[in-house]
């Protein structure tokens, strides 16, 4: 008599997308030996067509951190994020500082239409995380651009966006060059601006003045 085999379950495989690879990788680099592994990968047998053209920027951005900018004072940061919101049309305003040698990102001002509100500043947590929203804005200002989208919460800071009635953001990097990033604003709105080209202008000219 035949004996019949049982069967086996196959377990479906999630695939990650290029982008994902190219995330993970850079929450793995915390040291300059990581650092080099990383940019022998990317040289050579990187995955995906964006991690290839992104290579470079990434290093740029990665190396340079003795070398950038740094963010104003804190009055002076106040100062453009109440103009900011004046203009922009917006809930709130927050700028973060960013390392991303050691993929750290600080809350050092939180601005809503009634001033400052300290109780999400100070707040620590990782540039790159499980949010694919926010680690899809962070590669697109690292490149120079500004991302506008509907918002979802991922922090202890987003948390508190949702409280002050925010469904639409958009990130920028301080400075807005490409590969200069110290820093990023995030601009909240209760809705999808009209003219969205326009708040991306307000928002790095207002991220060009927050570095000395």
């Amino acid at each position: 008599m035949a004996v019949r085999k049982p069967k086996v379950a196959v377990k479906a495989v999630q695939q990650e997308s290029p982008v994902d690879k190219v995330i993970g990788l850079i929450k793995w680099v915390d040291n300059p030996f990581k650092l080099f592994t990383v940019l022998v990968i990317a040289s050579f047998a990187f995955v995906g067509f964006f991690a290839w053209e992104s290579r470079e920027v990434l290093k740029s951005a990665i190396t340079a951190n003795d070398k950038l900018a740094s963010l104003k004072s804190d009055s002076e940061l106040m100062d453009i994020s109440s103009a900011l919101i004046k203009e922009a049309g917006g809930e709130v305003v927050v700028v973060h500082q960013a390392n991303l040698m050691i993929n750290k990102r600080t809350t050092v001002m939180a601005v809503d239409k009634n001033g400052r509100n300290k109780s999400v500043e100070g707040t620590v947590t990782s540039i790159f995380n499980e949010s694919p929203g926010r680690n899809k804005a962070v590669v697109a200002m690292l490149s120079g651009e500004v991302l506008c989208e509907d918002f979802k919460p991922s922090s202890k800071v987003g948390e508190w966006f949702v409280k002050n009635e925010v469904t639409f953001v958009c990130r920028g990097s301080i400075p807005p060059e490409i590969g200069k990033l110290v820093g990023y604003i995030s601009v909240g709105f209760k809705k999808k601006p009209d003219d969205v080209n326009s708040m991306k202008v307000i928002l790095n000219q207002a991220a060009a003045k927050m570095v000395k």
